[in-house]
């Protein structure tokens, strides 16, 4: 939030918190954009694609902010 400071006049942040279930698809497409895809090797990446779905949890701030 510092660098957001740094640019932006904080006017308001939005806080988000949902569970979500994801198909087999949504899982793989989860594990490619995600850190998992630099530290962890194929198989265990497959192996959590394989698992058919799971739930995820979103957690998230949105910083609302006017230019300086």
């Amino acid at each position: 939030m510092s660098l957001f400071k740094k640019h932006f006049h904080l006017s308001d942040v939005i806080s988000l918190c949902y569970t979500r279930s994801l198909n087999r698809d949504e899982l793989g497409n989860l594990v490619q954009m995600s850190p998992l895809s630099w530290t962890s090797d194929q198989a265990h990446r497959d192996a959590l694609v394989r698992q058919g779905s799971a739930e995820i949890t979103i957690d998230i701030d949105i910083l609302i902010g006017l230019n300086k």
